[in-house]
């Protein structure tokens, strides 16, 4: 699959609430991926901080709170059936959450329309997430909060994706977790795209997926930032969840 294709998996996390004006409103940014054919949804756990009722005692509850759209057009939801987080006490570690979609239940004439990267070997996935070099251009989509609106008269939720390039530039002090440098000059066209006076917020992007320009790999999934560096959670530990999920030794995230 080209680059192109798999920035397409991106689709924001939206929530629902108690307003009389509109049901649905959005914070963060997930995407899914396809592993040995099952499809998962992948976002930052913070996304859902102040979203989701405390004490969930079901997982279902958990996945029953959080929407996820076929598409962008769509105004129906992924069917999803159970939450997945790694094991381990480092708080940005874990600040990675998996929901795998209850494939049995997908509307079949919105999954032909569905766009999603296939990984069908994990071991080589992960060695492909390993191989990305010091300094490797990089990007991420995503969608930051102040450019995507709700319009209240169209009852919708005005979205539009936006990417942005940097380059690798190390570990953050710890194993797991990945440093990329803004492209100040993506940076600055990206408020000129918007608006002459407008500082780039990244909130809104945590969530996003994180791939090498070069090889099309997905690298990892972005979890914090700044406007000019942004820190990322390797895709060996998505793979990780994954492939425990898989052996019947994840652990369900509550």
């Amino acid at each position: 699959m080209k680059l192109y294709e798999s920035l397409q998996c991106v689709r924001p996390v939206i929530f629902e609430n108690d307003d009389n004006c509109f049901p649905y409103y959005m914070k963060g940014t997930c995407f899914l991926i396809n592993v040995q054919q099952i499809n998962f949804v992948v976002t930052a756990r913070h996304v859902l901080k102040n979203q989701v009722p405390k004490g969930l005692d079901a997982t279902t509850s958990l996945c029953d709170k959080i929407l996820v759209c076929y598409s962008e057009e769509s105004r129906d939801f992924i069917p999803l059936d159970t939450c997945l987080q790694i094991v381990g006490n480092d708080k940005t570690y874990k600040d990675l959450l998996i929901l795998r979609v209850a494939s049995e239940m997908l509307d079949q004439t919105h999954q032909l329309r569905m766009i999603i990267p296939q990984i069908d070997n994990l071991d080589f996935a992960m060695k492909s997430s390993l191989a990305v070099r010091p300094n490797a251009p990089l990007i991420t989509r995503g969608y930051p909060t102040q450019f995507n609106y709700i319009d209240f008269e169209q009852q919708r939720i005005r979205l539009r994706a936006t990417d942005l390039k940097g380059r690798l530039t190390g570990r953050d002090g710890k194993e797991h977790l990945l440093r990329i440098s803004w492209d100040p000059d993506y940076v600055s066209r990206i408020k000129k795209d918007w608006e002459e006076s407008c500082e780039f917020d990244l909130n809104g992007m945590s969530g996003s997926p994180v791939f090498d320009v070069e090889s099309g790999y997905l690298v990892g999934v972005l979890v914090m930032g700044s406007k000019t560096i942004g820190h990322f959670i390797d895709a060996r530990f998505i793979y990780r969840i994954i492939s425990d999920f898989l052996q019947g030794k994840a652990m369900n995230a509550v």
